[in-house]
């Protein structure tokens, strides 16, 4: 038996590719995590239901904070280290002993407890990563074991990049992590036959199309409890853009809408990663601070809007920002897909500068109309 996990709507995306191509035959359980707030509901989906043995919604999040100052003190995560069983039937609600295979995406805590359990339970488990968008190529495992190494040898408790198999990936050129091994392309969408109908019924398609010019990618910053100025930019593109022709898309993990009843927002149910497999978005203008969403469009489906990009402008740092890799993997990226990015992609390195770019797109907006 497999398991995959998945806290984000990409991740859910890349499971479904992996599960069509590389795991058709296999039986395979899904778990949604209150990560994303729609998988409350999306795990009842009845095609969900028909691909994978079964689908399960796990509150993590809430599961983490029942055990309070035990998984938090140093004692309480010696314990669950030696004993990750325990963690995983407490937060994770499940027994892992009939799980041969697992994929997960990102170094959370949770995650690499229940990589660990899964592991040490039999000899010859696997465990993979599967891409969750940018991270996955630049942001190295942040957690720490607390245990000894006298305790760690006795255990057989390892760190858990050693216990990779493998890493699911569309584009293994730009990984920019020396210990990510063994790196398995995955298919475009569009290569794999039925894929995309696949993932207008899980995802649901709606009919609703985005007409404004510059769509702002609005990215989970507050959500995570990092103060900063993207909430500026944000503003700043809405006035270089005269109040009109801009919408805002808030990031699906944001809890709170900041700019409610003040900015035009995307108010429709759609996922970004499938809207652009449906439409067209090659004369939009996509705006982010470092929102993987200005990448995946060419790398899934060689769309080609115009980007701006606004790190070097933003005050502030996120697990993705403060990578160190960050700016490697922009340059491989724009190397990569130099013939389609020394055209369209633009990073202000000033406001002024972001808002000179704005004006000149708006002009070529109205030249072409």
């Amino acid at each position: 038996m497999i398991l995959i996990v998945c806290s984000s709507v990409f991740q859910l995306y890349v499971a479904l590719l992996i599960k069509k191509v590389f795991l058709q035959d296999r039986d395979v359980d899904l778990i949604l995590t209150d990560s994303t707030p729609i998988f409350r509901t999306l795990h009842k989906n009845e095609k969900l239901k028909e691909l994978f043995h079964s689908v399960r919604f796990v509150p993590v999040g809430e599961n983490i904070k029942k055990l309070n100052r035990l998984e938090k003190s140093r004692y309480g995560r010696m314990f669950f280290e030696l004993f990750p069983r325990k963690y995983t039937k407490k937060v994770w609600e499940i027994d892992v002993k009939k799980y041969q295979e697992c994929y997960f995406s990102s170094y959370t805590r949770q995650n690499v407890m229940l990589q660990y359990a899964i592991k040490r339970k039999r000899k010859g488990t696997k465990v993979h990563i599967l891409e969750d968008g940018i991270s996955t190529y630049l942001v190295k495992n942040g957690q720490y074991l607390r245990l000894p190494k006298l305790l760690r040898k006795l255990f057989r408790v390892q760190p858990i990049e050693e216990l990779l198999d493998s890493v699911y990936v569309f584009e293994p050129e730009l990984v920019c992590i020396e210990e990510h091994k063994n790196l398995v392309k995955i298919p475009k969408p569009q290569e794999v036959e039925g894929l995309v109908d696949l993932l207008n019924e899980v995802l649901t398609q709606s009919d609703y199309e985005i007409k404004e010019k510059f769509i702002f990618f609005e990215e989970s910053f507050n959500n995570d409890g990092y103060v900063t100025n993207d909430s500026e930019l944000i503003n700043t593109l809405w006035e270089a853009c005269d109040g009109k022709d801009f919408i805002l898309k808030h990031h699906p993990r944001n809890r709170a809408d900041r700019f409610k009843t003040i900015l035009p927002t995307v108010d429709a149910p759609i996922f970004w990663e499938n809207y652009f497999l449906n439409h067209s978005i090659d004369n939009h203008v996509l705006v982010t601070v470092s929102s993987n969403t200005v990448f995946v469009p060419h790398i899934i489906s060689a769309a080609q809007p115009t980007v701006v990009m606004l790190y070097k402008i933003f005050n502030g740092t996120s697990p993705i920002l403060g990578s160190g890799n960050f700016e490697a993997y922009v340059e491989k990226y724009l190397n990569h897909y130099e013939d389609y990015t020394k055209k369209k992609f633009y990073i202000p390195e000033t406001v002024e500068e972001f808002q000179q770019i704005i004006q000149k797109l708006k002009q070529e907006n109205e030249v072409q109309k």
